[in-house]
C-alpha cells in the first residue's frame, strides 16, 4: 500500500527551502524512463490501474535497476480529506537486466505477417 502526498508549492525558492528543512542532500540523481503497457483499448488505464516498467540510472555510480510496478485503483478513504493524497493498492519487483537486444522486423514474400522475421537493418548499438 502507497500513500502520496503531492505538495503545490509557490517556488522554486519555497522548494529549496522545504529540501534544506528536510536536510535532503544535493546528488547526481537518478536518470528514470517508465514505459507504461495498456491494451488497444486502454482497458487498464480505463479501470483506474498502471502498469509500468521504470529503469533508473543512477549517476553518481552508474549502476542501473529495472522496476515493475502494477497499482490498482484509487481506494476511497474517509481519513484523508485532501485531494492530493492518493491510496492505492501497488505491487512492485526490482530486478537487473540480465541481457538486452534490438529488433527488426520486416515481411517478405515468404514470411506471413503473424511470423516476422528478424534483420539487423536499422540496429544501433545499446
Amino acid at each position: 500500500m502507497e500513500a502520496e502526498l503531492k505538495l503545490a508549492l509557490p517556488s522554486r525558492a519555497a522548494l529549496d527551502a522545504l529540501l534544506e528543512h528536510l536536510g535532503a542532500s544535493d546528488r547526481k540523481g537518478i536518470l528514470q524512463s517508465s514505459i507504461f503497457y495498456d491494451t488497444p483499448s486502454e482497458t487498464i488505464r480505463g479501470e483506474g490501474c498502471n502498469a509500468r516498467l521504470r529503469h533508473a540510472l543512477h549517476r553518481d555510480n552508474g549502476t542501473e535497476s529495472w522496476v515493475v510496478t502494477v497499482k490498482g485503483p484509487k481506494l476511497k478513504q474517509k481519513e484523508f480529506k485532501a485531494d492530493s493524497i492518493a491510496v492505492r493498492p501497488e505491487e512492485e519487483e526490482e530486478g537487473r537486466c540480465k541481457r538486452r537486444y534490438k529488433k527488426c522486423s520486416t515481411q517478405s514474400a515468404k514470411h506471413s505477417a503473424s511470423r516476422p522475421r528478424a534483420s539487423s537493418r536499422g540496429i544501433g548499438s545499446l
